[in-house]
C-alpha cells in the first residue's frame, strides 16, 4: 500500500473515529442528565416525606394523607421508570465506549503502519544516499590514484 493510500486510509479513520467518540460523549452526557433527573426525583420524594412527618406531628386529615399516598405512588412509579432510563443509558454508553475504542484502535494500528513505512522509506533513501557517496568517493579516489584531479 502507498502512502497516499494510507493517508487516506488515516484521514477516513479519523472521522469515523472522532464520530463514535462524539457519541460516547453525548451518550454519557444524556447518563448525568438522567442521573441528575432521578437524584432530583429521589431527593424531592425525600423531602416530601419529611414534609409528611412534620405535618404528621400537627395531625393530618385522611383526604390529605390519600393525596400524599397517590402523590408518594406517582413519585415512586417515575423514581423507577428513572432508574430504568438510566440503566439503558449506561449500556448504551458501554455500547458507544466499546465502539469507540474499536474505532480508536484500528485508527492506532493505521498510524503504526504509516510510521513504520516511513521509517523504511527513511532507511531506504540513507542507504540510497550512502552508496552515492561510495560512489563519489571510489569515483574520487580513482581520478586522484590516476592523476586525473
Amino acid at each position: 500500500m502507498n502512502i497516499k493510500q494510507l493517508n487516506l486510509l488515516i484521514e477516513l479513520q479519523e472521522k469515523k473515529e472522532e464520530r463514535q467518540r462524539l457519541d460516547y460523549i453525548q451518550a454519557q452526557q444524556h447518563c448525568n442528565q438522567l442521573q441528575q433527573h432521578l437524584d432530583g426525583l429521589s431527593d424531592f420524594r425525600k423531602d416530601y416525606m419529611v414534609q409528611l412527618q412534620n405535618r404528621g406531628e400537627a395531625g393530618i386529615t385522611s383526604g390529605y394523607y390519600s393525596q400524599f399516598q397517590a402523590f408518594i405512588g406517582k413519585l415512586e412509579a417515575a423514581i423507577k421508570q428513572q432508574v430504568e432510563s438510566l440503566s439503558t443509558a449506561k449500556k448504551v454508553v458501554a455500547q458507544r465506549q466499546t465502539l469507540w475504542l474499536k474505532e480508536k484502535n484500528q485508527l492506532n494500528a493505521l498510524l503504526k503502519l504509516a510510521e513504520k513505512q516511513r521509517l523504511k522509506k527513511q532507511k531506504n533513501e540513507q542507504i540510497q544516499e550512502q552508496k552515492l557517496l561510495d560512489e563519489f568517493s571510489t569515483y574520487r579516489f580513482y581520478q586522484v590514484s590516476k592523476g586525473l584531479a
